[in-house]
Order: structure tokens, then sequence, then C-alpha cells
């Protein structure tokens, strides 16, 4: 509900063309829904987003809206990393058709990112 009225009104209001970059939490970014182009982007998977059953759609619409020259994807719950839905995201020419740079860190060991040391 919040990112359907967030684009709503960034259609209306105007939006960023381009972001040079942006880091931050996918959901976070995901919900304010800025549907600019983002050369780089640096992302956390700290609340668990991918591992849920809606998470990889989330993904796919970041994605597809930032279009990013680099991307730079954290997740603590490699759960997700070799399911089918995340080699589809990965295929996808309009999730990844920009990308230069791909970096993924993955905590396979630890789901609880506050049990970190």
């Amino acid at each position: 509900m919040h990112r359907a009225s967030n684009l709503s009104m960034q259609r209306l209001l105007g939006s960023w063309p381009l972001l040079e970059n942006h880091q931050g939490i996918i959901g976070l970014l995901y919900f304010i829904g800025i549907p600019c182009h983002v050369r780089v982007l640096d992302l956390t998977d700290s609340a668990g987003w991918l591992g849920c059953t809606y998470g990889p759609r989330v993904l796919d619409a970041v994605l597809e809206c930032a279009r990013p020259h680099l991307l730079r994807l954290s997740m603590w719950d490699g759960s997700w990393f070799g399911t089918s839905h995340f080699l589809e995201t990965f295929s996808r020419q309009n999730c990844v058709g920009a990308l230069e740079f791909l970096r993924f860190e993955l905590d396979l060991f630890r789901k609880d990112p506050a049990s970190r040391q």
C-alpha cells in the first residue's frame, strides 16, 4: 500500500531523474518507491526480506526501477541464494541489464543479524 501511494505521489509531483548511489535496507527502498535509475546500489537484507515469500518480488521491483550499474547485496539468510527465483531475477534483462559489477555478501551461518560478532 505504501509503495503504491508513494509511486503515485511521485508521478504526480515529480521525482529524481537519477541517483548516483543509494545504500540501505532493501525493504525501505521498496516502500519509498523511487522510480529512477540508481547507478550504485548497496542493499542490505538485514530484516530478512529475501527469505520471505514475497521477498524476491521486492528485489525484482527494486532492481527494475533502479537498473544499477554496480550492485552490492548483503544477506544474512542464504536460503534464498540457490532458489529458482534467485536465478530468474539475475537472468532478467529488466532487472540486471545495466549491471557491470555484482557483489554478493552472504553470511550462511547466522540468520539473526543481531548475533553477528
